[in-house]
């Protein structure tokens, strides 16, 4: 039913060499020296194929003359790398460990990771995170269901107050109210469930490890149908599970974003000076198969304006 943890199939690794050439506009911090760019990403799946795609789309139009050198049988992480792009929490998580083996320690750009800590407390990373803004979700969720006003939300203190405190504080601006229901270790669930059944006229998922995983997916899920609760979810797979609606990416939009980070690292700025990011692109999916179920109706508009419905 849920493939959300299914994601950790096979990795490759790839190398690019960008060296300077003559057009105008070379930057500085290239000086006379190749800058080696070290990718790694899960091959077989299409996001991480399509965010590849733009970026190497940026660098092929930019000043560089870049050379490419795939290799699928997940080879040590090359010493010379001066930059690495990460893609998903695996391989952002495989680089610490080799640190002491570069030459210079490179920095490294990462996103498809739904865990926004590591993406702000890895060293020499900078990240744009698979999610929007506490405010474009707000506004989205108010634009998609807009008889919804109370907003459930599950999470765990330790790893996700911040947010927390960020929703609730720009929620009021909208006209919204975040009901809060912590979760500070799987065995609260339940309980945090009942909470928001009683207060919430939806439960909206952030990404908090506490809370969300192929263990809990299933009774949340469940507990949404039974309540007739929408659940809106982090994903293109959840929503194929059963969410009622999830923001989406244009993943090639977001590999060309991660390129303009590449550039700017590449010019001389230093990747932990760079605030985490977010998505530019945002699109959005519907199940209208739990929109029946949960007795909710949504405008022609949010309908035709979906990039996919799951009916």
């Amino acid at each position: 039913m849920m493939t959300i943890n299914k994601l950790q199939k096979k990795w490759t690794y790839c190398l690019i060499v960008l060296t300077t050439t003559m057009a105008m506009g070379v930057p500085k911090a290239i000086s006379q020296e190749n800058s080696l760019i070290s990718l790694i990403y899960n091959e077989q799946l299409k996001p991480y194929q399509d965010v590849v795609k733009g970026f190497k789309s940026v660098l092929n139009n930019s000043n560089f003359k870049v050379s490419y050198v795939d290799n699928t049988d997940y080879s040590p992480i090359d010493n010379n790398s001066r930059l690495i792009l990460a893609l998903g929490s695996k391989a952002i998580n495989l680089i610490p460990s080799k640190r002491d083996n570069f030459t210079v320690s490179p920095d490294i750009i990462s996103t498809l990771t739904l865990n926004n800590n590591l993406l702000m407390n890895t060293p020499h990373l900078a990240g744009i995170a698979i999610q929007a803004s506490a405010k474009t979700q707000l506004n989205w969720h108010k634009r998609i269901l807009p008889d919804a006003r109370r907003i459930g939300v599950l999470y765990d203190p330790e790893n996700s107050q911040k947010l927390i405190n960020e929703l609730s504080k720009i929620a009021p601006t909208l006209g919204l109210t975040i009901i809060a229901a912590a979760v500070r270790s799987p065995t609260e669930l339940t309980s945090a469930l009942k909470l928001l059944g009683r207060e919430a006229d939806t439960i909206f998922s952030i990404p908090d490890k506490t809370v969300y995983s192929g263990k809990t997916a299933k009774a949340i899920l469940l507990f949404s149908y039974r309540n007739r609760i929408p659940f809106i979810g982090m994903s293109k797979s959840w929503v194929k599970a059963g969410a009622i609606y999830a923001l989406d990416w244009d993943y090639i939009s977001l590999g060309q974003q991660c390129a303009q980070i590449a550039m700017a690292i590449l010019d001389g700025k230093k990747a932990n000076s760079i605030p985490l990011q977010y998505p530019i692109s945002e699109q959005y999916l519907l199940n209208l198969k739990t929109a029946k179920q949960l007795k909710v109706e949504f405008s022609n508009e949010i309908i035709n304006g979906a990039i996919e419905v799951f009916q």
